[in-house]
């Protein structure tokens, strides 16, 4: 297959280069594709599959998964520690606010009283009691700093600092069913005010873990907006790659051949006498060599795994001739070609052009043979392309 150095690397990475397939090279290990580079090989003149795969310069990294990984390399003992010294924060803020709460709440037993009444004998004791440390103490113990989720100690822990928040303003009522002077209580608070404090905790878990749905949904959003740029910048940067490879080549290639072409008067050698070429010769055919300008089509067909529009595309350009004349010889037969896919045979220009990114089989007759199912061309269509790409061909 000689033009297809050309012609055939704009199919380089065709399998890549939309959304569907820009996600197929996710699960490469970026460390094993530091490798050395032919420097007379494609491989020289594309971008690096590192910064093509790597999304360089973004943050997408999962937040949730950084706090779940740090939290998984912390010890038992460093997670409890932590937890104490939360704790022991909102305990010392809480009991900050001890002092104006109790006076906030005293004024408001005062007032709730009919006028000229007092506050009964006892109260002063009683409120002197109203601490909301413990409270704060144990709603700080039992958070975990990670806002995606909502744990079961953070849900008890909910339930625990409402009851014992509402346990404290027992404190502050002076008399009646919901004071903490009541007779009859539940672990030294008043029933009622229990019951109160754990439907205080019980929404305020609701709430809580609404939150940390919705901030869930919002960085998997933003993780996905992150992905879906990386894979329309991949695509780019593939594309960017192809051009530019296949002008380093044509170039390479260009300047290798050109003098080959040229007589020593300055003119152009012929294919025949009167027949005169264009300058612009970058590669040479041989004979019987079936020329597929839809090459790219072909393999978004088989990447599709629509196997009878590749074949039909094959059948198309057999039944359309496309089909290089003569032996299949460099030596006896050779075929220039021109940048502009002119083809050039013994009998002149052929009628058709090889355009940019064709396929071209060489044997094409002994390959390809009437009758054949669509199943059969695809796989021979398929060793060609990993006889391609085995010989940096594609």
């Amino acid at each position: 297959m000689a033009y297809s150095d050309v012609l055939t690397a704009t199919s380089m990475y065709g399998n890549l280069l939309g959304n569907q397939y820009a996600n197929a090279a996710n699960n490469i290990n970026m460390a094993d594709l530091t490798t050395s580079v032919n420097p007379y090989s494609s491989g020289a003149y594309t971008s690096s599959a590192r910064n093509i795969y790597g999304g360089t310069g973004r943050n997408n990294v999962s937040k949730m998964e950084l706090l779940r990984e740090q939290r998984e390399n912390q010890s038992t003992l460093d997670r409890g520690l932590m937890s104490i010294g939360r704790g022991m924060q909102f305990q010392k803020f809480g009991t900050g606010l001890n002092p104006s709460l109790k006076k906030l709440g005293t004024n408001i037993a005062q007032a709730s009283l009919a006028p000229g009444a007092t506050l009964p004998e006892g109260f002063a004791t009683q409120a002197s009691g109203f601490n909301i440390g413990p409270a704060a103490m144990i709603y700080g113990m039992t958070r975990d700093n990670n806002p995606y989720s909502y744990s079961t100690t953070e849900r008890l822990g909910g339930l625990a600092t409402g009851a014992s928040l509402m346990g404290n303003l027992s404190k502050l009522i002076p008399a009646g069913k919901f004071s903490a002077a009541t007779g009859s209580s539940v672990f030294g608070m008043n029933p009622y005010m229990l019951g109160a404090g754990l439907l205080l905790g019980g929404l305020f878990n609701r709430r809580q873990k609404k939150k940390a749905r919705r901030l869930r949904n919002k960085e998997k959003d933003r993780i996905q907006t992150i992905q879906s740029d990386v894979y329309a910048d991949r695509e780019q940067k593939v594309k960017e790659a192809r051009e530019e490879m296949l002008a380093q080549q044509s170039k390479q290639m260009y300047d290798t051949q050109a003098d080959r072409y040229t007589n020593q008067y300055g003119g152009n050698i012929t294919a025949e006498d009167g027949m005169k070429m264009s300058k612009d010769i970058v590669a040479e055919f041989t004979g019987n060599e079936l020329v597929v300008n839809d090459q790219n089509a072909l393999e978004v067909d088989l990447a599709r795994g629509d196997n009878k529009s590749a074949a039909n595309r094959i059948r198309k350009a057999m039944k359309g001739g496309k089909i290089t004349p003569g032996k299949e010889t460099h030596k006896g037969n050779p075929i220039p070609v021109a940048k502009d896919g002119t083809i050039y045979a013994k009998g002149g220009p052929l009628a058709f052009k090889v355009k940019e990114g064709a396929g071209v089989y060489d044997h094409a007759t002994d390959q390809f043979k009437d009758g054949m199912d669509d199943d059969t061309i695809v796989k021979i269509v398929r060793k060609n392309m990993r006889k391609w790409r085995k010989n940096n061909m594609a």
